[in-house]
């Protein structure tokens, strides 16, 4: 589910490298993730990529709601999103300039990626702003915006399932089960 009809083309032009019996089973739909409604009830929905961060508190529990009326009863819930303690721990603040994050050449075109971050703790949002540098032979151009990021702690994610009727059954630090700690990159739930 994605409401950009771009994302869609992209995940649906990798269905051709799964095998037949996965790609029977893919359906790709362009839907809010906060309102939908899908037959019948599923026995596991994921939520990659730090999905439930990117919306904002209250279509989160819109979101949290949908999941937990599409789980089959015995039906589990897996999102991954990164820990956000040391934003809490480092207070609000704003990267005074853009650092550059990464450089790519295809050809005669070459792009500049930055990113410039701005954290509200009281707001529990990061706004992460990316400029591409785009220089395509002698022809030069910008690209610019802002994703809002509205994390939870450690602390909030239990009550925050329990809320939308989901139970929390673990926190692990990666995909493979291994415990979260600390230093952990990734939160698996």
């Amino acid at each position: 589910i994605d409401l950009h009809p771009e994302m869609l083309a992209a995940a649906s032009a990798d269905r051709d490298d799964a095998s037949t019996e996965v790609q029977g089973r893919l359906r790709y739909l362009q839907k809010d993730i906060s309102a939908f409604t899908l037959e019948p009830p599923f026995d596991r929905i994921i939520a990659p990529y730090t999905t439930l961060y990117v919306l904002d508190p209250d279509a989160r529990r819109a979101c949290l709601r949908c999941v937990e009326r599409h789980l089959a009863p015995d039906g589990v819930f897996v999102f991954d999103v990164y820990p956000a303690e040391w934003i809490r721990e480092e207070g609000s603040y704003a990267d005074p300039e853009p650092l550059l994050i990464s450089r790519m050449n295809y050809g005669d075109r070459a792009i500049e990626v930055y990113e410039q971050d701005a954290h509200d703790v009281e707001a529990q949002r990061v706004s992460v702003t990316y400029i591409h540098e785009i220089r395509d032979g002698d022809e030069q151009r910008t690209v610019t915006y802002t994703i809002d990021h509205y994390y939870l702690v450690l602390d909030q994610i239990e009550p925050t399932l329990a809320e939308a009727g989901l139970s929390l059954v673990a926190i692990e630090g990666d995909f493979d089960g291994g415990p979260f700690e600390e230093s952990a990159e990734r939160l698996v739930v």
